[in-house]
């Protein structure tokens, strides 16, 4: 079974600066996560998960990353790894096609009551939401 091993930041080419990621057993993937937002993950079969909330913003946003994606980005670990040693590696984006995203904000942020669901519950009434949509 996939384990979450590290995270931290990473830097690649076109981006302004580094972003967060996570480390997979040997597989880093770049979350999305701003600085204001709250981040909960976990590992669910071959899937990486996780939940970006920004209670300021009412947004909430839920990927899910194949596990089994094939990194495609040069990067450089940047800060904050504790259990990795610096290293160039490749990376998965949010942008690869084989991430599903799940995303409420406004509106529909309020009619779930997305402040206080749990990770699982929320990513269950998002689907349900967009779904409808």
């Amino acid at each position: 079974m996939a384990e979450i091993i590290d995270e931290g930041k990473v830097w690649f080419k076109g981006n302004p600066g580094p972003t967060y990621a996570i480390r997979v057993d040997e597989k880093y993937f770049v979350i999305g996560k701003s600085e204001d937002d709250h981040l909960e993950r976990w590992v669910d079969g071959n899937n990486l998960c996780v939940d970006l909330h920004n209670k300021n913003e009412q947004t909430r946003v839920v990927r899910i990353f194949q596990i089994n994606s094939v990194p495609s980005i040069d990067a450089s670990l940047f800060s904050g790894f504790e259990n990795t040693k610096h290293a160039a590696v490749k990376v998965v984006v949010p942008e690869d096609p084989r991430v599903q995203q799940f995303i409420l904000k406004d509106d529909n942020y309020a009619k779930v009551n997305a402040s206080i669901l749990d990770s699982k519950s929320f990513l269950e009434a998002a689907k349900q939401i967009l779904k409808k949509n």
